[in-house]
């Protein structure tokens, strides 16, 4: 007789049994392959090479992380860019090229010199640029209370001039280390040297009964001369009138820029004109046009409660909502 005889195991209920067998035997199995191949694989680990496997991994994670954060960035710039300029960019360079068009076909009233007007770029001085803004852009201006261009875009606030300026004495010769050893006779003449910081222009000037007319302003760090024509086409030649008989434009002058703004309704959209002559110290006028449109966007959204560093998936999700609410056009 056994010393377990008369000794029941204590499993119940008794279907526990079965499943306790199992894990008995699994565990023994374990045991016995852990004992047969531990010793083999002591011998291929190495501890180091999986440290830095695991130091890699992680590190991929993390760029990875990176990469997803920068996606979302990119998305959300997308958005941006098509939130300001619309749906499609198509109505954007479609107005531009309109006006680009309307600026190119403008041409003053023929002459003997001129049998069939002159172009924008047919410009070679002042005087030119002059007569083509009073000859020929007011002349297509369609004023009837409101002033449109181009059938559909009507101009908003005033045409504009800027006119920037270089002293007397802006000639390089004229620097008194550049005179040294040399005799003058007489007064030294009036030079105009090429547009630099150093050399532009800004005391007032004018006419001998009112040298003082025109005073210079500040824009984007650089000074100008700027005089505004207004939208009336009456009102704008005689303005341009009384700036010939100023001399509003003279030798000094090296740039001359004239800035026109234009909305569409349909679009909607604002454009701006510039039309830029620049006269180098050579006599050679140079003239360049612009164009730059930007879309109107309304939106219902409040911006005051973004924070300063908003996640990249909520700020996405709330411009495609505000771009919802967008009134369609």
């Amino acid at each position: 007789m056994s010393k377990y005889d008369g000794i029941e195991p204590n499993f119940h209920p008794p279907e526990k049994r079965a499943l306790a067998a199992a894990l008995v035997q699994t565990a023994f199995r374990a045991y016995t392959m852990h004992r047969s191949t531990g010793v083999a694989l002591y011998k291929t680990v190495n501890v180091k090479y999986e440290l830095q496997l695991s130091k890699e991994r992680l590190s991929r994670r993390v760029l990875f992380s990176k990469f997803l954060r920068s996606f979302s960035y990119v998305l959300l710039l997308v958005g941006v860019v098509f939130l300001q300029y619309g749906s499609t960019v198509y109505d954007r360079f479609s107005l531009e090229k309109t006006m680009k068009e309307f600026i190119y076909d403008i041409r003053t009233p023929a002459d003997s010199l001129m049998p069939f007007g002159m172009r924008v770029d047919m410009i070679s001085d002042f005087t030119d640029y002059m007569d083509w803004v009073e000859h020929g852009l007011f002349a297509r201006i369609v004023s009837e209370g409101r002033v449109w261009v181009s059938t559909y875009n009507q101009v908003v606030g005033s045409v504009r001039l800027e006119n920037i300026r270089v002293t007397d004495e802006s000639c390089a010769w004229k620097n008194p280390r550049a005179l040294a050893g040399y005799q003058l006779v007489g007064e030294l003449e009036a030079c105009y040297g090429p547009i630099k910081r150093e050399n532009i222009a800004t005391e007032p000037f004018g006419p001998e009964y009112d040298s003082e007319v025109f005073s210079s302003t500040e824009i984007q760090g650089q000074p100008r001369y700027v005089i505004d024509l207004g939208r009336d086409r009456d009102f704008a030649l005689e303005r341009l009138k009384a700036l010939r008989d100023m001399n509003y434009l003279s030798m000094s002058t090296r740039m001359i820029k004239l800035t026109l703004l234009v909305y569409n309704n349909a679009l909607p959209m604002f454009c701006t004109v510039r039309v830029i002559g620049q006269m180098e110290p050579t006599g050679l006028m140079t003239i360049t046009t612009s164009t730059r449109s930007v879309n109107v966007h309304v939106s219902s959204c409040s911006l005051r409660r973004w924070s300063a560093r908003p996640r990249p998936s909520r700020s996405l999700r709330r411009a495609l909502r505000c771009a919802r609410r967008r009134p369609f056009r």
